[in-house]
């Protein structure tokens, strides 16, 4: 593996070589002292141009024969470039931001549809927000803009639940006010993706069709609910059986109440517990001071 350009002295040639070929290669121990390195080394400084577009390009290709096992590792050293105090990666940020971005958003990352190509959609989504924190301001907007291409994704219906997942899962990356703001505004738009999907698989021609449908459908239908769920139990307490959850999320509606309604459950259990406690502690210590007595 051979960086991108030519004008590194020999010793950094060989110290990018040693690099690559251990964060890509098969010991796992290896990996992660080549991350640590990443992460730590001051002369990463010298090597950083080249490392991002070895990245750049090691994410284009990997994605286009969709080895996943490739693309996690890229993620990941990125996330180590990222964590590396001596690295500004600012005048980089037109390499790596848009790799991430392609992990978590890409139509297909992995070579079967049940690969758990989810977690890297994860991990992209959060490592395009450690980016965005390190790096967004008001001149760049960086933040602003990508939630802009997460909106995007979400709205267009050529795209594929997949990708729609990595956009629910980048909105969510900014937290809770970013749910409120951008996510629950277009639930109804998810919702719908969904409902098409799944009557999509009830006239598949090709079985595998049929459970890649459900089985995106139902990713992107929990992470809706365990995103979304906690905010709407503090914003949004309802008790009419769900219908002004289906009036205002569609299929999602149902679910998204019944689960609402578990969150309170639980918390009422631990209000009764906690209640309990302090009865008996009270009581207790009131036996003890008539004993005492």
């Amino acid at each position: 593996m051979e960086p991108a350009s030519h004008h590194l002295s020999k010793e950094e040639q060989q110290y990018f070589r040693k690099l690559t070929e251990g964060i890509f290669g098969y010991s796992e121990q290896i990996r992660n002292e080549r991350l640590k390195s990443l992460a730590t080394d001051f002369h990463i400084t010298l090597i950083a141009p080249d490392l991002c577009t070895f990245l750049k390009e090691t994410v284009h290709y990997n994605l286009v024969f969709t080895d996943l096992t490739l693309l996690i590792y890229a993620v990941r050293a990125i996330k180590s470039l990222l964590s590396n105090a001596h690295v500004d990666l600012k005048p980089h940020i037109h390499l790596v931001l848009p790799t991430v971005l392609s992990c978590c958003l890409a139509k297909k990352i992995s070579k079967y549809y049940d690969d758990n190509h989810w977690t890297l959609r994860d991990f992209s989504a959060a490592v395009a927000a450690s980016i965005c924190h390190s790096y967004s301001d008001e001149l760049n907007n960086m933040k602003g803009r990508v939630i802009e291409i997460y909106l995007s994704a979400i709205r267009d219906n050529s795209k594929g639940l997949a990708t729609t997942y990595g956009a629910i899962k980048g909105l969510s990356s900014f937290g809770e006010d970013s749910v409120k703001a951008h996510l629950l505004p277009n639930a109804m738009l998810i919702s719908n993706k969904i409902h098409q999907s799944l009557e999509a698989s009830n006239y598949g021609f090709y079985m595998d069709h049929q459970k890649q449908n459900v089985h995106e459908a139902k990713h992107v239908r929990n992470v809706m609910v365990t995103i979304c769920a906690p905010i709407l139990h503090k914003c949004r307490k309802i008790n009419d059986g769900g219908l002004s959850y289906v009036r205002e999320f569609g299929y999602l509606g149902k679910s998204l109440y019944i689960q609402v309604k578990n969150i309170e459950s639980l918390e009422q259990a631990k209000s009764h517990q906690n209640q309990y406690v302090i009865s008996s502690v009270a009581r207790g210590g009131a036996q003890q001071w008539f004993q005492l007595g």
